[in-house]
């Protein structure tokens, strides 16, 4: 146990935003672990579940209290579709590390994590925006609207020219549908078809929102408008895997 615990602090030590004490105590307390099932780069399940619920020899899991399941959308990027804690496990930190093993596996294959494209509830939102605050841990990179050609929305008769109408660069490689951001948002929650900014005309540069200041300060201050990487993932899963706390399919 002493030794347990030496390790979980010097985890604490070099980044006290992964793990814990107090969380790593609850999740042994509660037999629960973590497990991997990942067919990189197409889909990652990460399980939170009991121990005896897990199957070690044949890679079973009979049953979890949490799960997050992480889709490619695309330009060596991740989403994650979907995220479930059980209510009694919820505000203990547990959630917050369940998504630091989902973006660690991510890292180790060598791609990006961001939120769901579409939407995003509020305590998901807050890992996104501790994220976004800390650099020297986390490799985060702005994202940019994708653009109605990228989505095969413009046509030829569409007033659409890409040298001009885009919303931070003309790089498309970080190009993104930002649903999860709007729908978050006050600022474009204001918007409305009778504002005389948001007349038909060019393509992009008429919807309002493309040069609104305040939307745009938002968007870039939003942890939904990015994606990530973790910069020691190694250390991070090896630490884990020591505790025994971390499994792979």
């Amino acid at each position: 146990m002493k030794l347990l615990r030496e390790t979980i602090r010097n985890l604490m030590m070099e980044n006290a935003s992964l793990v814990s004490t107090s969380v790593v105590d609850e999740i042994r307390e509660r037999q629960l672990i973590f497990v991997v099932d990942a067919i990189p780069p197409y889909n990652f399940d990460i399980y939170l579940c009991s121990e005896s619920d897990y199957d070690q020899e044949y890679g079973d899991i009979n049953d979890f209290v949490g799960k997050i399941n992480i889709g490619n959308i695309g330009k060596k990027t991740m989403q994650v579709s979907l995220s479930d804690l059980s209510n009694r496990l919820q505000r203990k930190g547990i959630g917050a590390l369940m998504y630091n093993v989902a973006l660690a596996s991510c890292t180790k294959a060598g791609l990006w994590l961001m939120s769901d494209r579409a939407q995003v509830s509020g305590k998901a939102d807050r890992i996104w925006d501790t994220w976004k605050n800390m650099p020297d841990i986390y490799d985060i990179d702005q994202t940019d609207h994708e653009q109605p050609d990228e989505s095969y929305s413009a046509t030829q008769f569409d007033d659409y020219d890409p040298e001009v109408d885009y919303f931070l660069t003309k790089t498309r490689g970080d190009d993104f549908i930002q649903g999860s951001f709007q729908d978050n948002d006050a600022n474009f929650a204001s918007y409305s078809d009778d504002d005389p900014r948001a007349q038909w005309g060019d393509m992009v540069k008429d919807w309002w929102y493309f040069f609104d200041d305040d939307y745009k300060e938002d968007f870039l201050k939003s942890g939904l408008t990015k994606r990530f990487k973790m910069k020691d993932a190694d250390s991070f899963t090896e630490t884990l895997e020591e505790l025994e706390l971390l499994y792979y399919i």
